[in-house]
């Protein structure tokens, strides 16, 4: 957009730091998406199917699909011509609150940049919904790049939480980029916001044992449904909680949480079993615990604000 700020995404991967301006912070909520956007470049794919042994099927007019998973970070088909290019690739890539999302991205109009033959029209959907639609003007190959300075924020991502009691009961959880809140009932405990992703959530809940030992986390009270508040919704799910959110939230958060997971770094490969939820209950499934995979509790996973 004209007169936007510019932001600047800086990855090592599997790290990823956003720079806006000269600010510099941790981006693990995009991280997933980015190195999934990196492999399903035209080049990018075909070094990922190189790389991961992918199978080879013909079909008609010369064209070749090559199907690989790259572990923990995607599964993809390459459709390639007759002429040896690119022109479409389907993917599926975990996202922390859709679970696993299906994506098409296709490439025309090559043109030859000083041997190099590159896409000048890029099309990409998510999920059956448009959200790319670019068009490329200029391609320098082998340009001449001086080598960028690995940010602190990139390079040390570890998750950080810390915890201050602002009264009886209550504790305001940062540390990162997001805060929760911790609060203490007579046998149970309310933990407002599940920000960002499984790591930051699970990181939370753990240092929530060490507070309140002893007590289950019986609530999890998600504010609203923008992605970098709703990311780790799915560790406070399979840690048996029950999701408090706004009723107008109930259709679209247990559609997102029905999809499985088959190849992020936590692994829930089957959807809920009721994918039904009305606004007057709560919906039971089994999920697998993030850190304890073999493991399943049954977890109630959404009841609006004006069920409880």
């Amino acid at each position: 957009m004209h007169g936007a700020a510019r932001n600047t995404g800086l990855m090592k991967i599997p790290r990823l730091a956003l720079m806006a301006g000269n600010v510099v912070q941790p981006g693990p909520r995009f991280t997933a998406d980015r190195i999934h956007q990196l492999w399903i470049t035209p080049h990018g794919a075909l070094k990922a199917a190189q790389r991961n042994n992918a199978s080879v099927s013909a079909g008609e007019g010369g064209v070749q699909r090559l199907s690989f998973a790259q572990p923990g970070r995607l599964r993809a088909t390459v459709t390639v011509n007759a002429d040896g290019l690119v022109t479409q690739v389907d993917s599926e890539f975990p996202d922390p609150v859709m679970g696993d999302t299906s994506v098409s991205t296709t490439y025309a109009d090559y043109k030859d940049y000083g041997g190099v033959k590159f896409p000048t029209r890029v099309r990409q959907t998510q999920g059956g919904h448009p959200v790319l639609e670019l068009v490329i003007k200029e391609v320098q190959p082998n340009a001449a790049v001086t080598a960028l300075a690995i940010p602190d924020a990139a390079r040390n991502q570890g998750e950080r939480v810390a915890s201050e009691k602002v009264a009886d009961g209550v504790w305001f959880i940062a540390g990162g980029s997001h805060n929760s809140v911790l609060i203490e009932m007579a046998d149970h405990l309310v933990l407002v916001e599940t920000p960002l992703n499984d790591a930051r959530t699970g990181a939370v809940i753990d240092h929530v044992k060490t507070l309140v030992p002893g007590k289950p986390i019986r609530y999890a009270v998600n504010s609203h449904q923008h992605f970098d508040h709703s990311g780790g919704v799915r560790a406070a799910v399979a840690e048996g909680a029950t999701v408090v959110t706004m009723a107008a939230n109930v259709l679209t958060s247990s559609g997102c949480w029905a999809r499985p997971t088959r190849s992020g770094p936590t692994a829930w490969p089957s959807p809920m079993r009721d994918r039904a939820c009305r606004a007057s209950r709560a919906t039971r499934a089994r999920w697998p615990t993030p850190r304890a995979r073999s493991r399943y509790t049954r977890s109630s996973v959404a009841r609006t604000a004006t069920a409880c």
